[in-house]
């Protein structure tokens, strides 16, 4: 979180310890208190500023190239699914995009819709997965764009202990907050436990792709 937001953020930290609340079947959400939310409030609507630019710089790590450049391509496309109205609700202002991809080699069940129109995606995702971590999970969420609300996750993948995320994209600020603490994960694959922990997105202007495995 930027310097000129310290205050909010230290207001924020002592705030955002309200009771949890169901949204469905993909989040379990926190309520955010109305103090907080009046805190956060100027912030969030004048630092969320997605990029329109058709300019995209190249600073990516190689091995994150080709997933990048595929997450462009999806969202350059007409085809990509709703966002669900659980996962909605657990983002500001319901903006931003956020679907679900399964790992074709593992997943049991009906694959998601995201799985049937965008297969190379998929693979892509788990390959770099693997590489980053020596091993490939059941599903990842894809989001773009997306700023979280506090939460902590439920749904598929309900039980283990730990998540991942990693940021892509030509983006700034967009830090993870773990319980009140800031990650930046641009880049930086960064595990959690995203069934206890609470966490949400910090303010950020222009391109923010993430992947939770």
């Amino acid at each position: 979180v930027e310097a000129p937001h310290a205050e909010a953020t230290t207001e924020l930290r002592s705030q955002l310890l309200g009771e949890r609340s169901a949204a469905g079947d993909a989040f379990l959400t926190v309520d955010l208190p109305r103090a907080a939310a009046k805190a956060t409030s100027g912030l969030v609507e004048e630092d969320v500023v997605v990029s329109t630019s058709s300019e995209k710089t190249t600073d990516a790590p190689a091995e994150f190239r080709e997933v990048l450049e595929l997450l462009r391509a999806a969202w350059g496309s007409s085809d990509v699914p709703r966002t669900s109205t659980a996962r909605r609700a657990v983002i500001r202002g319901g903006a931003g995009d956020s679907f679900t991809l399964a790992n074709p080699a593992t997943y049991e069940g009906k694959l998601p819709l995201a799985n049937k129109r965008f297969p190379e995606l998929a693979t892509a995702v788990f390959d770099l997965e693997r590489r980053l971590r020596g091993r490939a999970s059941k599903s990842c969420a894809v989001n773009r764009c997306a700023q979280f609300l506090p939460h902590v996750d439920s749904g598929t993948g309900a039980g283990q202990s730990t998540s991942c995320i990693v940021g892509l994209g030509d983006y700034e600020g967009g830090a993870l907050v773990i319980e009140g603490d800031p990650v930046d994960v641009r880049y930086k694959p960064h595990d959690f436990d995203g069934w206890t922990q609470r966490h949400w997105t910090a303010p950020f202007r222009g391109e923010r792709y993430s992947l939770v495995w």
